[in-house]
């Protein structure tokens, strides 16, 4: 009901707009609807190129194979998904470090195969979190439903390659 008092809505995607209009519909009439999409918008954020290259020009690529997940961790983030793929990576038998930025306590951990060179990284800032994915091989995303796509969008331009789920909310920002 929220979008529907105000003045007018912005959201950085469309999948964002169509799925806070989807939920807004449970609630409001048809009517209500109808005027709630005329005052909707989608504006992306951004992300300033500059920013990240200063923060990331004089980070070094990890001597070791470095993989990088800039989720927090809960279920919608898909973390059976991760620990399939660090399970495959640690099937090579070569040193990996996987690298999750989080706060969360990680209970899904005790499945992986190898922990010896996990790093949880709590509490990263924005800085920070730009810079351990720069020191990264490989960014991967897992989310199931993604809104806030700054995030997504600094891990590509710091360089790795990034490994992205084929969902709808992805082709929406890339």
């Amino acid at each position: 009901l929220g979008y529907l008092s105000a003045a007018h809505t912005f959201f950085d995607t469309d999948f964002e707009m169509e799925r806070g209009i989807r939920a807004a519909g449970r609630f409001v009439t048809a009517s209500n609807l109808k005027a709630l999409k005329e005052k909707c918008s989608v504006v992306p954020c951004g992300v300033s190129v500059d920013r990240v290259r200063d923060l990331t020009k004089e980070v070094e690529r990890s001597h070791r194979f470095q993989v990088f997940c800039g989720n927090r961790l809960n279920a919608s983030k898909r973390p059976d998904k991760l620990v399939k793929l660090y399970n495959q990576f640690f099937a090579f038998r070569r040193g990996v470090n996987i690298v999750l930025p989080t706060a969360e306590t990680c209970s899904f951990l005790v499945t992986l195969q190898d922990k010896s060179h996990m790093k949880l990284k709590k509490s990263l800032d924005s800085d920070s979190f730009v810079q351990e994915a720069a020191r990264s091989h490989v960014v991967v995303e897992t989310t199931r439903f993604g809104g806030f796509s700054i995030g997504l969008s600094e891990m590509i331009l710091a360089g790795p390659v990034v490994i992205l789920p084929a969902l709808k909310w992805i082709r929406s920002i890339v």
